[in-house]
């Protein structure tokens, strides 16, 4: 049965309620059930709490029942841990309290829809990135997490923005060049690009897997020609000697004539001029 085929009947079903039942007689427990109400026992998310409450509330609207029973027909429903919950609550009060359908709502949202959770959850929205996660995963996760920041969301430009901040940067720029009016428009379009980019990367192996790899040597190059640090010093002591080597050549013995030494170092007999009885050269000098 579609959405409007639903409404249909139940607006059909409102109007028999309407016309067989008189104005002091109220809505019977069979004609809510014909709504086929779901039964409440936990919500794992807050925000499924708070469904189970709109559509108990859309039912019982539905079927025209008064504020008093709805409260009597909604905890009807509650099953479990959530019957537990509201016998507690109900044991607190005199046996003569009557709970107005307001305060069943306030009640079961502070117990089941705690404003600390939907704080959380809000910041675990406004945090939201795709990272290492796949686009449906982010879209999933994205539906649900907005619900706790509708503001952020509530209109198609606010959700489009938002939606494109969390994506990873090689979905940005394509994305951007699109111009999507719509978010539905945008979430395709991101499926597509992720498609086509699992794709190109899947050639880009294939590619690789049949090139021929290019091997590397370790051996090393002895083509390269460099000179050990060790030589620039053997160079410049041999060059220290030859310099000193040439100093001494040009050096004259002044006892026997030759060069080399100093006359004094001269291992020849000393040369005395028996003219005037000097040493260093002859009587002919």
């Amino acid at each position: 049965m579609t959405m409007e085929q639903q409404n249909k009947f139940f607006q059909e079903l409102l109007q028999q309620n309407k016309v067989e039942r008189p104005e002091n007689q109220g809505v019977t427990l069979s004609d809510f059930q014909n709504t086929k109400p779901i039964s409440f026992a936990y919500a794992p998310e807050p925000m499924d709490a708070e469904d189970w409450l709109m559509d108990t509330e859309r039912n019982l609207k539905t079927v025209g029942c008064k504020d008093l029973e709805k409260v009597t027909y909604a905890t009807h429903l509650l099953c479990g841990p959530a019957a537990s919950w509201w016998d507690n609550i109900v044991a607190v009060y005199p046996a003569e309290k009557v709970f107005t359908w307001e305060e069943f709502k306030r009640k079961f949202r502070e117990s089941n829809v705690p404003e600390s959770i939907v704080d959380l959850k809000r910041r675990e929205f406004e945090n939201l990135e795709q990272k290492d996660k796949a686009i449906l995963t982010y879209v999933r996760e994205f539906s649900g997490l907005s619900r706790y920041a509708a503001e952020e969301v509530n209109t198609e430009n606010k959700r489009k923005k938002r939606f494109m901040r969390g994506l990873n940067p090689q979905f940005k720029v394509q994305l951007r060049m699109l111009r999507a009016t719509e978010f539905q428009e945008l979430v395709d379009a991101t499926i597509t690009l992720e498609d086509d980019f699992k794709q190109l990367q899947e050639e880009k192996r294939k590619k690789a897997r049949f090139e021929p790899k290019k091997f590397i040597s370790n051996k090393p190059n002895t083509s390269l020609s460099f000179k050990p640090r060790y030589n620039n010093n053997n160079n410049n002591n041999n060059n220290k000697r030859n310099q000193g080597f040439q100093s001494a050549n040009q050096i004259v013995c002044r006892n026997c004539g030759f060069r080399g030494h100093v006359s004094k170092d001269c291992r020849k007999p000393k040369v005395i001029c028996f003219g005037c009885r000097k040493e260093g050269h002859m009587l002919k000098d």
